[in-house]
């Protein structure tokens, strides 16, 4: 597995030219207004885990899937590898997508508020991963191209449920009392729930993904 993961570097560190012109740019822009510090903590984390989806894209280009089979790896061992990338590329998000965000701040204004900066980081890690998580299956069910598409309709669909609960709750209970009660419950155990939300919806992806792959024809 581990050359698996290596080969996956080895395509990524193809795309390292374009991604480090666009740091530059936003990393620019946030030095002359650090107003956009919080979509910088957003795009750096973004653009490095996409990254882990793009493979998916370079497999389906070159046929890969069909040569490694010929190798001694069973499909589990594909699947894993890509989950095992997700996660390194997590890790290199939170510390360039935390990082770069505070030197600026540093520079620009001392140290700053170290702590919205992080909850801000973490909220952004804590939704990028979970789209990663629901966008794997898909691809192998659909494919790199086609995953994207309804990777986009199931977020917006997600987007809406909570809209309308949330429209729903308003009309049925005190929202006061209520988001003062969610607000304590996430200031004391946000980071565990979060966590165990992220063990939860990896768990269930990679299972869902190793089912397809096992039936998938290559």
């Amino acid at each position: 597995m581990k050359g698996l993961i290596y080969k996956d570097l080895q395509t990524i560190k193809g795309y390292k030219n374009s991604l480090l012109i666009l740091l530059l740019v936003f990393v620019g822009v946030s030095f002359v207004d650090d107003g956009y510090l919080n979509m910088l903590m957003f795009m750096i984390p973004f653009m490095v885990i996409m990254m882990s989806i793009n493979t998916f894209s370079y497999d389906e280009y070159t046929l890969w899937d069909s040569y490694a089979l010929t190798m001694p790896l069973n499909r589990k061992d594909i699947v894993r590898s890509k989950y095992v990338l997700a996660f390194i590329l997590i890790a290199i998000g939170v510390v360039l997508g935390g990082a770069v965000p505070l030197l600026i701040s540093y520079v620009n204004n001392g140290v700053g508020n170290l702590e919205n900066m992080l909850s801000s980081l973490g909220g952004t890690m804590f939704g990028i991963a979970l789209v990663v998580a629901l966008t794997i299956p898909f691809i192998y069910k659909f494919g790199a191209d086609k995953a994207r598409i309804y990777m986009m309709i199931s977020v917006a669909l997600l987007a809406l449920g909570v809209v309308g609960i949330v429209y729903l709750l308003n009309n049925t209970f005190d929202v006061g009392v209520m988001m003062t009660t969610l607000y304590n419950v996430i200031n004391s155990y946000g980071i565990i729930i979060a966590i165990a939300a992220l063990i939860g919806a990896f768990a269930l992806s990679y299972k869902i993904s190793c089912n397809i792959y096992e039936k998938k024809e290559l």
